[in-house]
């Protein structure tokens, strides 16, 4: 999961937490006691994803209460029965604050649904592209002045220089300079980054 999207979620708890302080006058010791009243509107509010229907709903079939129906105001101080009244300002930061959620959910979907298709490729066997710009990489070339017209030559060295959709490389020449666009079917590693490229390497590829 990206880390920027947890913190941007934390970052909007903090906010939600500020302002029900302020907005309830509450010690800022006691933001303990205003976890609930954020769970319960992450839990029964209703969002576009799921239907309108709110997560709570979907998983106990109950029909939601009130987000903010519970108040804690302090150890010895029954929550009120009474649904409270929300001023503007909490609404719109539990609203970001729903938002960063399901972020966090569409990010844990998106890498769960990437490794899935990883492992189908592994299990079909197929190659995976892990070219970065900067490796050192061999091309394919069919010589047709061979009889076997499917013998594959490696040229190069080349260097990759850009990559684009659909597996697709932008790769440098480093003797001739000529640039070409190839698809990763027709690349494999020559060395990786780090190696560094001398004159005398470049007269023995080329002789």
């Amino acid at each position: 999961m990206d880390q920027r999207v947890c913190e941007t979620s934390n970052r909007d708890i903090l906010q939600v937490l500020r302002v029900l302080i302020l907005d309830y006058k509450l010690n800022h010791r006691d933001w303990p006691r205003l976890i609930p009243i954020v769970q319960a509107s992450l839990n029964h509010t209703a969002v576009p994803s799921l239907a309108r229907k709110t997560p709570g709903e979907l998983f106990t079939g109950l029909e939601p209460p009130s987000p903010l129906q519970a108040v804690f105001l302090g150890p010895n101080v029954s929550p009120s029965v009474q649904p409270a009244r929300t001023s503007a300002e909490i609404e719109s930061s539990l609203a970001q604050l729903r938002a960063s959620v399901r972020d966090i959910h569409r990010a844990v979907t998106d890498a769960h649904l990437k490794q899935t298709l990883l492992n189908k490729k592994r299990e079909r066997g197929d190659n995976m592209v892990n070219f970065d710009v900067g490796d050192y990489v061999l091309r394919s070339r069919v010589d047709e002045k061979r009889q076997n017209k499917l013998l594959v030559t490696w040229v190069g060295p080349y260097a990759v220089t850009a990559s684009h959709a659909h597996n697709v490389f932008t790769v440098n020449q480093l003797v001739t300079g000529e640039e070409l666009d190839v698809h990763a079917s027709r690349l494999k590693f020559f060395a990786d980054k780090d190696l560094e490229v001398t004159e005398e390497l470049l007269e023995h590829v080329s002789a």
